[in-house]
């Protein structure tokens, strides 16, 4: 007996509105309290989801329209969330987040310029593992970074993709060792993450990519076709032949997508003002969710479920279990270390102690020959002098 659909529950909250323009980009953060937006008219705001209210404005002279957003997470509880920002001129921003006043830092920022005024950021991946950023433009420019102090861009390479717009960037492989790029026209380009060396290139799509999608295990592949304004699922991610879900559009706008729920439920966009959700392990669409009024809303899909929220929630707390242990495990091993230390220093002590007292032993000892020589010299010398005195006494002339 197959499982029921999967429904998802719904809830909408206040609406945040931008002053004009298209929005490009969003981002939840924050545990998905948070969320950023970045458009058409140069402002990238925070909002918060619950209120709806406009939590802070960043602009920047430089920027023209804000493309992309990706957030660098934090590790520990002494790091810091960063926020890099892609623009429309060439320009890509650093903002680290201060959760005291939940803002992002402007004069922390920092800001480099990896490609011509002319010539706009396409699509940009972190790789938080390795501390590394890739960002591909417009006019088929891939650069890759290191990020150092999670906000300080260093180059480290730049590849050449004969000209292909670049759609959409990845790091794969048990280590990301791997750049993936894939290009508008449906080609595949490998590149060694570490040194940018071309590898053998990946399988052709069947399609233009409109846009693309990894599941969070990176095992299965979803991509706007752009041909057929459907979506195809490739599972596995490599494989030749995909699986193709059907999307009502009225145009062939480059519709987002996104996973959720562990991979298992896809989310996607259309321009006809619904938001489609696909439970992938049925293969069926479970009902669709309306927005308000006839919108389009192809273009931009950001989530943040609940269900993702208590998953990170538990995550988050096994992180910090796990931080405890491992800090335990450390203080015990310092105090061990310390403990050690403090024995073979006082061990050393003693031996010290014992050698200068051996020494001064041995001293004593041989001044005390010494002494005892000289002192039976002496007694020796007394007695042969007062045998010597007595045999040469004079003797008394007789009366």
């Amino acid at each position: 007996m197959s499982n029921p659909p999967y429904t998802l529950k719904m809830t909408l909250v206040p609406k945040q509105r931008a002053k004009a323009g298209a929005l490009n980009c969003l981002l939840f953060f924050d545990k998905g309290a948070m969320l950023a937006s970045g458009g058409d008219d140069q402002y990238l705001r925070t909002w918060d989801v619950r209120s709806g209210n406009c939590h802070q404005e960043l602009t920047d002279s430089r920027w023209g329209q804000i493309t992309n957003l990706s957030l660098l997470e934090s590790e520990s509880s002494t790091d810091t969330p960063v926020l890099f920002v892609g623009t429309g001129r060439g320009f890509v921003s650093v903002y680290p987040w201060t959760k005291r006043n939940k803002q992002f830092m402007r004069h922390s920022g920092t800001s480099i310029h990896p490609f011509d005024a002319n010539d706009a950021v396409e699509t940009q991946v972190l790789d938080p593992l390795n501390s590394r950023f890739a960002v591909g433009s417009f006019r088929g420019s891939v650069k890759a970074y290191a990020v150092e102090d999670r906000k300080n861009l260093l180059l480290m390479y730049k590849v050449d993709i004969g000209g292909e717009l670049p759609r959409h960037l990845i790091f794969l492989n048990e280590n990301n060792d791997e750049l993936r790029i894939h290009t508008l026209r449906g080609l595949t380009l490998r590149v060694d993450a570490s040194t940018g060396v071309l590898k053998t290139p990946g399988p052709t799509l069947l399609s233009g990519i409109g846009s693309v999608a990894f599941s969070p295990d990176r095992r299965t592949k979803v991509v706007h076709n752009l041909t057929k304004d459907k979506f195809d699922i490739y599972h596995p991610s490599e494989s030749p032949t995909p699986t193709t879900l059907t999307v009502s559009a009225n145009s062939g706008k480059v519709k987002g997508v996104i996973f959720a729920e562990s991979g298992n439920i896809l989310v996607c966009g259309g321009d006809d003002g619904f938001m489609h959700v696909f439970d992938l392990s049925q293969g069926i669409e479970a009902p669709r969710q309306r927005h308000s009024g006839r919108v389009d809303c192809s273009t931009v899909v950001a989530l943040a479920t609940e269900r993702k929220q208590s998953a990170d929630k538990e995550l988050e707390l096994a992180r910090q279990l796990e931080n405890d242990r491992a800090r335990k495990v450390a203080e015990e091993r310092e105090v061990a270390e310390r403990q050690a230390e403090t024995e073979k220093t006082a061990k050393m002590d003693r031996d010290e102690q014992v050698a200068r007292l051996s020494a001064l032993v041995k001293r004593l000892y041989f001044l005390g020959i010494g002494v005892a020589l000289f002192v039976l010299s002496l007694i020796v010398l007394f007695v042969l002098w007062r045998r010597r005195g007595g045999r040469e006494a004079p003797e008394s002339p007789a009366q």
